[in-house]
């Protein structure tokens, strides 16, 4: 099972930290760079186990990326980090006018599966924090960790079997030596 940093793929390119800040004319937290210059950003950038099914061309997923936070009840589905060009998309059409920036200077930097998403404070004492909004909740935002390192200790992989099928197992799942993909054994 796969948790925490886990999770991401080591970056191989050069990081556009700057070029970001630049674009969106924010101040960015110094853990969040240095996040940005470890690891691959971008929903659907996750090392996440998946396996080929011989009816389909391409690779599907064995199960879900998840945010389980210890103070508060309920689990949430974790795409990834938005990269670059997925920030500014949100930025111009959601989260720079939000209620959560405007109020609380809290930038979205990933969705969570509902409405809302993960939040990264740019400001005073919430700089460098990173808080869960759910829109369907009673509560506005609520603190999941100190920095961006500290939230990758709530995500975990989990075997949903959605995508395996009703008449298999994961016991039936095997990999070959030097394969990035698992296989099914009939």
């Amino acid at each position: 099972m796969q948790i925490g940093l886990e999770i991401f793929k080591s970056k191989a390119g050069e990081n556009d930290f700057e070029s970001l800040k630049k674009d969106l004319n924010l101040e960015l937290p110094e853990k969040y760079f240095l996040f940005t210059s470890l690891f691959e950003m971008g929903e659907g950038e996750l090392r996440v186990p998946k396996f080929l099914d011989p009816k389909f061309p391409t690779p599907s997923e064995c199960g879900s990326i998840l945010i389980k936070p210890n103070n508060f009840k309920g689990e949430y589905l974790f795409a990834g980090f938005f990269n670059h060009r997925e920030l500014l998309n949100d930025w111009y059409t959601y989260s720079n006018d939000s209620w959560e920036f405007l109020n609380h200077s809290l930038l979205r930097i990933a969705t969570i599966g509902i409405g809302g998403g993960i939040f990264l404070g740019l400001k005073g004492s919430k700089r460098d924090q990173v808080f869960l909004v759910n829109w369907d909740s009673d509560e506005d935002y609520q603190l999941l960790a100190e920095n961006i390192f500290g939230l990758s200790k709530l995500l975990f992989f989990e075997e949903d079997r959605i995508n395996l099928g009703p008449d298999r197992e994961y016991s039936q799942l095997y990999k070959n030596w030097g394969e990035e993909y698992w296989r099914i054994r009939d």
